[in-house]
């Protein structure tokens, strides 16, 4: 096996000038050179314009980054369940309740639920779950597979989560 040996320039650094634009400045790297004199005096050259250190810029992007990340962290809302709301969690639960305008969250399979009065909105997770409620305000969202969500009143937005992902489920409204 054959080893190829490359030698690269030495690469200049440039102090480029914002206030005059057509004026650039070149500082050599004599130090690197061996030439140390020459090196002592290009120290007090001034370059014309306003150069900003790596060390300033970085710390002022960082304090940005932390103040905009410690006002999202203390706008956003704790999620947490209404008083009222309904969880249902379970295998083969057969039950009636009152919805008393909350959410109904049904998480499970084989759950049996009817929702007698007026829900803000119906979630259902899991599979082949029946729900059975009178009136829906708000929404119903269906997540899984074989999911079946009957009502009789109310004008709610359906978002079938499952049909997206080629599932099939029965969101329908029907008569009293």
């Amino acid at each position: 096996m054959a080893t190829i040996a490359v030698t690269l320039p030495a690469i200049r650094p440039r102090i480029v000038s914002t206030r005059y634009p057509a004026t650039t400045t070149e500082v050599l790297p004599r130090a690197a050179l061996g030439d140390v004199e020459s090196a002592k005096a290009d120290r007090g050259r001034v370059a014309k314009g306003t150069t900003v250190g790596w060390r300033a810029s970085s710390t002022s992007l960082g304090l940005s980054v932390t103040a905009l990340l410690g006002t999202l962290v203390a706008a956003a809302p704790v999620a947490q369940a209404k008083n009222g709301d309904t969880h249902v969690t379970g295998q083969g639960v057969v039950q009636t309740l009152d919805c008393n305008d909350s959410t109904l969250i049904v998480v499970g399979t084989g759950n049996n639920i009817t929702a007698v009065g007026t829900c803000w909105g119906v979630s259902v997770q899991g599979s082949a779950n029946v729900i059975v409620v009178d009136n829906v305000v708000n929404d119903i969202t269906v997540y899984g597979f074989d999911q079946t969500v009957l009502y009789h009143q109310g004008e709610p937005l359906v978002w079938d989560r499952g049909r997206e992902l080629g599932m099939t489920n029965r969101i329908d409204r029907v008569p009293v």
